[in-house]
């Protein structure tokens, strides 16, 4: 059975979070919580960020209230536009950064309505595995993001990969996910007619198939895979 998770803690990111300067204390991160707070608090999201994971690291990221919405634990992968994670200083998967054993892996979201856009982001050398929910999952947001040299291994969610609320493609198959804004029908009066109701049920319709054409054309999403690896060997 699908599980489909939404996580209701990400406004308050840029207030609970510790921000780690890896300048100060190393070159590179072994938290992935760091990573997510340094992101929560970009604001010019033109201006690329590399963030460069500890090699031969383990990061076992925490698990979801499902009542509230909260992480214990380390939080999994988040990121925005324009921002590199990778695997060591050439982001090769044989680094061994390895997330694994909470409920989440790679779970990008907006971390609020202005974020909506994941172009230009970049996972490189990153392994996920043994993840219990989704150990990737993307929700509303456009733009493109490529996976290279990456692994998914040993989880026994189903689906192993989760994209939802936009249009898209993943890989070479591709799938639509576009959200429909729905409009109240207002019931015309008897002294118009049946026909007058027909005829503005015939141009909402027109309206909202402009509507979706126009999102579809804007908003779309792309995840490309380089290189990765997929393998599944839990339950069916």
């Amino acid at each position: 059975m699908a599980v489909s998770v939404r996580l209701g803690f990400l406004l308050l990111l840029s207030a609970s979070l510790f921000v780690m300067d890896t300048t100060a204390q190393s070159n590179c991160f072994s938290d992935l919580t760091n990573v997510v707070g340094n992101e929560s608090i970009v604001v010019d999201t033109s201006v690329r960020r590399e963030y460069i994971l500890c090699p031969e690291t383990m990061f076992e990221t925490g698990f979801v209230d499902i009542n509230t919405g909260q992480i214990s634990g380390m939080f999994p992968l988040l990121m925005k536009a324009n921002s590199t994670v990778k695997c060591g200083e050439d982001g090769s998967r044989s680094n061994n950064c390895i997330i694994t054993g909470g409920d989440l892996g790679v779970s990008l979201q907006p971390f609020n309505t202005l974020t909506m856009s994941i172009d230009g982001a970049i996972i490189q050398g990153v392994q996920v595995i043994d993840i219990l929910l989704q150990p990737f999952s993307i929700f509303s947001l456009f733009g493109s993001i490529q996976f290279i040299d990456c692994a998914f291994k040993d989880s026994v969610s189903e689906p192993n990969i989760l994209i939802a609320g936009a249009a898209g493609t993943l890989g070479t198959q591709s799938g639509r996910h576009l959200s429909r804004h729905r409009h109240l029908v207002t019931i015309p009066e008897g002294w118009r007619g049946r026909q007058h109701q027909q005829q503005q049920q015939q141009q909402q319709q027109q309206q909202q198939a402009l509507v979706e054409r126009k999102l579809q054309a804007s908003r779309l999403l792309e995840v490309v895979f380089t290189g990765c690896l997929f393998e599944v060997s839990g339950f069916f």
